[in-house]
């Protein structure tokens, strides 16, 4: 009877529709807000410089040069891109954990603008110019760093100085594990100098072809955000690392304005706390005996938390010490309320 059951359960499961056991995942790039220090001809954590040989990379705003005075639209920095009246033009591409699949329609943000002011000097002329006239962007699918098999999408003419959000949908027509976004010329036709401002990408998330809704289910996070030890103790248990590179793992949801957002969903959830209450601190008491996996970890708590808006006076981060007769932490990190 047993035998019989199981062959019987495998035929059923092998005719079953392959979609009725896989959907397509969300793809999230890594530090999407372009973080980092900023610097001139500096290309952002996670990121890879495709240009021009002999050419300067992106530049890390704000940075008070160039004349740019654009604050961050999310987080701390962001970047800038040109066109050059020389016929370059500067790009940035990254590694996707997951790959984009042939056939399948995508939807993803990105906040961009254009700054009146971007002045350097012309590699045509060796003159001072205002990189001031605006651009377009164009997104591109491949297989290696800052490969372009595939143009994926293009945007309208990036005019505006104030950020705007920017929607792309394509269909890739191959399998591509890296993505390319650049800037570029409105018209092929003359090269000339102008900039685009990057911030905040969203998550790539798989949509149906024809409705353009998402065939996925994201969750929609609350209004209000409890401060109970209980509820201190179930987010604390969530918070998880990743095993390659000891960074915060991150994830795709919705904010209660229905803006699509990614952020490791539990420790965004405790960033609220100390929003909501201004007197409250959190206190995050890290569990890990490797002296270099315990920096990566605190640096990469503190980038994230910095991220959600926290200031150095609403967290710590400090190494677990259990208390004399306290039984050992079995989770990685520990959360309090000061």
């Amino acid at each position: 009877m047993i035998t019989r059951f199981l062959i019987g359960l495998f035929v059923f499961c092998w005719f079953l529709p392959k979609n009725t056991y896989s959907q397509p995942p969300v793809l999230l790039l890594q530090n999407p807000s372009f973080e980092d220090a900023p610097g001139f001809s500096r290309t952002p954590r996670s990121w890879f410089y495709c240009g021009e040989f002999g050419e300067s990379p992106p530049d890390i705003h704000p940075l008070d040069m160039f004349g740019v005075v654009h604050s961050a639209q999310h987080g701390y920095t962001y970047i800038g891109m040109v066109t050059r009246d020389n016929g370059t033009w500067e790009g940035l591409s990254q590694w996707l954990h997951e790959p984009l699949q042939a056939g399948q329609c995508y939807e993803f943000s990105i906040y961009a603008a254009r700054s009146p002011f971007y002045q350097s000097i012309s590699r045509k002329t060796w003159q001072l110019v205002n990189f001031d006239r605006p651009v377009i962007l164009r997104i591109w699918g491949g297989n290696l760093n800052c490969e372009k098999a595939e143009m994926l999408a293009v945007s309208p003419l990036i005019e505006s100085s104030d950020w705007q959000r920017y929607t792309f949908q394509f269909k890739p027509q191959t399998n591509y594990n890296r993505i390319v976004i650049e800037a570029y010329y409105e018209t092929e036709e003359t090269p000339y100098c102008g900039n685009v401002l990057l911030d905040h990408i969203s998550p790539i998330i798989p949509i149906h072809c024809e409705t353009q809704q998402p065939l996925v289910t994201l969750e929609t996070l609350q209004q209000t955000t409890p401060d109970s030890d209980t509820f201190l103790a179930a987010m604390a248990q969530q918070i998880a690392f990743s095993d390659t590179d000891q960074q915060v793992a991150q994830h795709a949801f919705y904010l209660p304005s229905g803006e699509l957002y990614q952020a490791n969903k539990p420790l965004f959830i405790l960033s609220q706390i100390p929003k909501n209450t201004p007197n409250r601190k959190l206190i995050f008491h890290l569990k890990e005996e490797n002296k270099r996996f315990f920096k990566l970890k605190s640096e990469s708590l503190e980038r994230e938390l910095f991220l959600y808006g926290l200031n150095l006076r609403q967290f710590r981060i400090q190494k677990y010490h259990p208390k004399k007769g306290e039984a050992t932490l079995t989770v990685e990190v520990m959360v309090e309320i000061q």
